[in-house]
């Protein structure tokens, strides 16, 4: 090769040190740092504490490698804005151990945030219109948890799911509070056919999907004989989800006895209405069942233009009481 120019030759590996390296109570914490890709993430700031604290940034590896530090268990931190792991924390706190003449890692998955505005939607006989929601779903396999839950303090047409960990396989997004509100759980290849899954990517924002919850077409009427029964806009109605705690209210209904806000998350709901608006307390009555939404993302099915679901509250039972 005299004479000749050549190109450096670079060697980069992680190498463990010989036991007789370390001290009596000295050990090494790799961190080693992938993207939604799993890719190394580099030129992250990462610390760690415990009975000592370090700090470093990745390598083109993504590796922060914390050698030669004292024994016992350490917390890893990272916390880079717009960044967050797969369950959507983005200052993320992580355990890590040394061991004495040992080398211990800790792998960790980290990336750019992306969000997406879901709006709520609903159909009732044949016409769609839209519908509001406080709970919103974002499912993937690769969340610990299986689910992000996100909330609103009132209800509303639209929500926006942020944080979100950019997986490459995208989301499924559906109304409620708990898994047990998954459409796929009540109809087959549900995201197939229907609206609520969407791709994402890292640091992306301005993505919409739609939502579509399922509705409870039910009339609530009163009188004392239930063929000539008029709908009863006073009632008062509280359905409860047998498998999540979610409670929907309505003080009040349309005057023709219809729900205002039909529109629900898939699931079993006990259902109970009651006239406590326009009797004394010892006049009232009230009258329960069970209703599913089960069959298709079009709620509970019209009979003409009359919903499938009726409940009669009968102004001459001995069924007393409110619903509680």
């Amino acid at each position: 090769m005299a004479g000749r120019k050549i190109k450096p030759i670079e060697l980069r590996s992680l190498v463990a040190p010989r036991v007789g390296q370390f001290g009596a109570d000295q050990g090494t914490l790799a961190v080693k740092v992938t993207d939604e890709l799993d890719r190394p993430v580099a030129g992250l700031g990462v610390g760690v504490t415990g009975p000592a604290t370090y700090n470093d940034s990745t390598n083109e590896q993504g590796c922060a490698v914390f050698s030669h530090v004292p024994t016992g268990n350490y917390t890893v931190r990272m916390n880079q804005a717009g960044w967050v792991d797969p369950s959507g924390v983005q200052a993320v706190a992580a355990t890590g151990a040394v061991s004495a003449g040992a080398v211990n890692a800790v792998p960790l998955r980290y990336a750019p945030a992306a969000s997406v505005t879901v709006n709520f939607d609903t159909s009732v006989g044949g016409g769609r219109g839209t519908a509001e929601s406080r709970q919103l779903i974002a499912a993937n396999p690769g969340v610990p948890a299986g689910v992000r839950q996100f909330s609103l303090t009132t209800a509303a047409t639209s929500m926006t799911a942020s944080g979100l960990f950019p997986f490459p396989d995208g989301y499924a997004f559906y109304s409620g509070v708990c898994a047990g509100a998954d459409p796929s759980r009540f109809v087959t290849d549900y995201f197939t056919h229907n609206p609520g899954f969407t791709l994402v990517s890292r640091g992306q924002s301005g993505v919409t999907v739609d939502v579509r919850e399922p509705a409870l077409n039910l009339r609530i009427t009163r009188g004392p004989n239930v063929n000539s029964a008029a709908p009863f806009s006073s009632a008062y109605v509280i359905i409860r989800s047998t498998e999540c705690s979610e409670t929907h209210i309505f003080d009040g209904l349309r005057p023709n006895g219809t729900l205002p806000e039909p529109g629900l998350p898939f699931g079993t709901y006990t259902i109970c209405a009651d006239d406590r608006k326009t009797q004394s307390s010892g006049n009232r009555r009230k009258v329960e069942t069970t209703g599913v939404l089960s069959n298709d993302p079009g709620g509970l099915p019209m009979v003409g233009a009359d919903p499938q679901l009726r409940l009669w509250i009968n102004s001459s039972s001995s069924t007393r009481g409110q619903c509680s």
